[in-house]
């Protein structure tokens, strides 16, 4: 079917194209070709790596104390 051709290629693009901006997600995103699972699917990667980034600065900032506090 095209519509499942036009859904497969919507998230191959997502998920196989790792250069991909985030304006060229927005972009397949607009189009309405993504299914429910795929936009989920894209909610969640976008959840996960806003919780990674949390977890990343957590980490400096611990560091940073840790280095401040031998610095004393």
């Amino acid at each position: 079917m095209v519509t499942e051709r036009a859904d497969s290629d919507a998230i191959g693009f997502i998920s196989f194209n790792r250069g991909a901006t985030e304006a060229d997600i927005a972009g397949e995103l607009a189009s309405g070709r993504l299914g429910p699972e795929q936009i989920v699917a894209v909610k969640q990667a976008e959840n996960a790596l806003t919780v990674e980034l949390a977890r990343i600065d957590q980490a400096r900032e611990a560091a940073w104390l840790q280095d401040t506090q031998s610095a004393r």
